[in-house]
């Protein structure tokens, strides 16, 4: 298998610019199989190098690029470019041969594959283990709320999450956070909950690899919180979920297809988001509903539930190249490409 990086900065996509064109050309050119994670800088070159060299592809459409740019990802002036960004991707999975959302149905609504192509929703997101429990024992006061991503860029909204928590503060709800998760932002979110005076309630924990610790956080937490700007389909959601926690959400990407409406807001409103969170711990009867609700739904995120959906879709990607010109190359030569970004 030839694989691509899975994410390359702007700059660092400049400077190795002409190397890398090359390198997925190549790639491209010699893989029987060519699957590209989309959205991406790195998997854009390759839909190209497909176009180019007549091969076909498959597209593994894990996130909304255009809400990654509105939420910041390309920064303030960037944002201008989401229509270009969602025209590109949507012209990216518009000539594959085969697609898999991620999503049920947010992404496919917004990056539609051509008419007669395989195509399912399939979540990426697969768990072992899901709490054998009808839902989670209420308890009051101090609340604990707790959020899992990287802090390597704005998308995961920790910074909402802290004005949130420090609104939350001020109108008397007694609650911490716990931020999982490190990144080069960390610095800039603790001088922010410095600022907004909850710095003493704001616990930066970084990265927990440990899955036992990270289940241990999430037992002893009243609350998830994910104030994400784009998301495909959340990992540490779905994984939050599956330990009974309930949980508030922005309502981007797949959320909408894990979470009760009451329990989502819009992206970057802080102030909503509070309101959500002290609606929710203030009625220990809908906390317990919610707990048993996530607890259902994680469980069709099950790894045997989905194994054999995705093997199904799996088995119908087409060849990049047509049968009389894969029988001219030798099998040694043959690898599949992974365009991830």
């Amino acid at each position: 298998m030839v694989a691509l990086p899975y994410y390359v900065g702007i700059g660092g996509l400049l400077r190795t610019a002409p190397a890398l064109v090359a390198a997925v050309f190549a790639a491209v050119r010699r893989s029987e199989y060519v699957v590209l994670r989309v959205p991406g800088a790195v998997t854009s070159v390759a839909a190209i190098a497909c176009r180019v060299l007549r091969r076909s592809y498959a597209v593994d459409v894990v996130g909304d690029a255009a809400d990654a740019v509105d939420g910041g990802a390309l920064g303030r002036c960037g944002r201008v470019l989401s229509p270009v960004v969602k025209g590109h991707v949507r012209w990216v999975v518009g000539h594959a041969g085969a697609a898999r959302y991620v999503t049920a149905h947010a992404l496919q609504a917004r990056y539609p594959s051509p008419i007669g192509v395989p195509a399912v929703g399939v979540s990426d997101v697969r768990i072992d283990e899901v709490a054998n429990t009808g839902s989670r024992d209420w308890s009051g006061p101090p609340f604990r709320l707790v959020t899992v991503g990287t802090m390597e860029a704005t998308y995961k909204g920790q910074d909402d999450l802290i004005r949130a928590a420090a609104k939350l503060r001020a109108d008397g709800v007694d609650v911490s956070v716990d931020l999982v998760g490190g990144g080069r932002l960390e610095e800039r979110n603790q001088a922010l909950a410095r600022e907004l005076g909850v710095a003493e309630r704001v616990r930066f924990l970084g990265t927990v690899s440990d899955r036992a610790a990270l289940t241990r956080i999430l037992d002893t937490s009243h609350l998830f919180v994910l104030a994400s700007r784009q998301e495909g389909l959340p990992r540490a959601l779905v994984e939050a979920m599956a330990r009974g926690l309930p949980a508030v959400a922005t309502r981007v990407g797949g959320v909408p297809e894990l979470l009760d409406p009451a329990c989502l807001v819009a992206p970057d409103d802080p102030d909503a988001l509070a309101t959500a969170i002290r609606e929710l711990l203030a009625d220990p009867q809908r906390w317990r509903q919610e707990s048993a609700r996530n607890l259902s739904t994680a469980r069709e995120y099950h790894r045997d539930v989905l194994a054999a959906r995705f093997g199904e879709w799996i088995a119908r990607i087409p060849a990049a190249r047509s049968a009389p010109d894969m029988a001219e190359r030798s099998p040694a030569a043959a690898a599949p490409v992974q365009g991830r970004i």
